[in-house]
């Protein structure tokens, strides 16, 4: 709504006469002096005679009803708005405001702008810190959050900051590493005015063993040896938080002293055998006898470990047999008859009976003879 009047009834003269007469009277009803500024900045909603005039004289009580008066809606961000003297005094008589109690100075227009706010960037920060947070599994105490790069604050805001929403979103893959990919979304007045991409670094820090001093490969590991530290363990895996766990144990590798020691630097106990045949692998089938090794191509039935008897079957005659696992591809057959390789029955399924078959059947349809080297006699 515009309250500019090009026609105004009273004339700034009328306004004098007002004034001699106020001053003629008694100093008591001296009258306002209203004065524009040359700029205003205001917030949202309607600007008032208090926002872009100064106000001078006159009672105290009317000066603060003066002030309250509204001339026009503020300017949306971005925009401005002028304000004339005529305007303002047209405004005070459409009130009800007697004429002599007042007066406008001629000073032409004032510049209405509207206040805009920032927002800090620690309200951003903490925002992504928080979102980071929420799904971290440890004790505040046991970690740090901090923006990799300095973080810029919003400005140009219409309202203020406690009236502006903050939804972090973090963008990294869980369980995160060192740096933490957040963007957080502003939203002023349910719109999205804009949003922050921004790295957060993650440190861990936990009480973890380390080497008290050089430890040499093959040494039995003893409490002199170990000592706990708090230690950045952000990303590591494999580390001990105790040293119980390592006493008696045999390091594998060189460990140089204060060095986190891991599980990767331990030989294990009872190292688990390495599968050596798997299911379905072409291996050699071996058989010795009186001196004379007998091979042949066939393909494993069951995966085995070294030392272990698994089922497999001739290429050439299809015939299945037991063999022991000697190596990477290679089986030792063991079930023999009179000299000759004997063939058994392929294993049930599960909880099915096993039958016996005393079939034989040859290692391979054409073996491949090695006569082996005679024994030296013993002494």
């Amino acid at each position: 709504m515009s309250l500019y009047v090009r026609n105004i009834g009273v004339t700034y003269w009328a306004q004098v006469v007002s004034l001699w007469f106020a001053l003629a009277v008694g100093a008591a009803d001296s009258p306002t002096i209203i004065t524009l500024r040359p700029r205003a900045r205001v917030g949202a909603g309607a600007v008032s005679i208090g926002d872009v005039t100064v106000l001078q004289g006159g009672k105290p009580g009317q000066n603060r009803r003066l002030a309250t008066i509204d001339l026009d809606d503020a300017p949306p961000p971005g925009k401005k708005l002028s304000i004339s003297a005529k305007q303002v005094e047209f405004r005070l008589l459409v009130a009800g405001v007697p004429p002599h109690t007042f007066l406008v100075q001629p000073n032409g227009t004032v510049l209405v702008t509207r206040k805009t706010h920032n927002l800090p960037s620690e309200r951003i920060v903490a925002a992504a810190r928080q979102s980071i947070a929420d799904r971290l599994p440890w004790k505040t105490e046991d970690y740090t959050l901090a923006p990799a790069a300095p973080v810029q604050p919003i400005t140009g805001l219409a309202v203020p900051p406690d009236q502006v929403v903050l939804r972090p979103i973090v963008r990294s893959t869980w369980p995160p590493g060192r740096n933490v990919q957040v963007a957080v979304k502003v939203f002023v007045e349910k719109q999205l005015f804009a949003t922050v991409p921004l790295t957060m670094q993650l440190q861990r820090f936990a009480g973890t063993v380390v080497a008290k001093r050089p430890i040499k490969r093959g040494h039995a590991i003893g409490p002199a040896d170990l000592h706990v530290e708090r230690r950045d363990v952000t990303g590591e895996t494999g580390y001990f938080i105790a040293t119980k766990h390592l006493l008696g144990q045999t390091v594998r590798v060189d460990v140089p002293a204060l060095h986190i020691i891991r599980a990767s630097n331990i030989s294990p106990k009872n190292p688990t055998p390495v599968t050596l045949i798997r299911m379905g692998d072409r291996i050699q089938m071996v058989a010795q006898m009186r001196g004379l090794r007998i091979s042949a191509l066939g393909e494993a039935l069951e995966a085995g470990r070294q030392g272990e008897v698994i089922q497999v079957r001739n290429i050439n005659s299809k015939k299945i047999v037991q063999a022991r696992v000697v190596n990477r591809g290679e089986v030792a057959v063991t079930t023999m008859q009179n000299g000759v390789p004997r063939a058994v029955t392929p294993h049930p399924p599960a909880g099915a009976n096993r039958v016996p078959n005393s079939t034989a059947a040859e290692v391979a349809s054409e073996p491949t003879l090695r006569r082996l080297p005679p024994l030296e006699a013993k002494p």
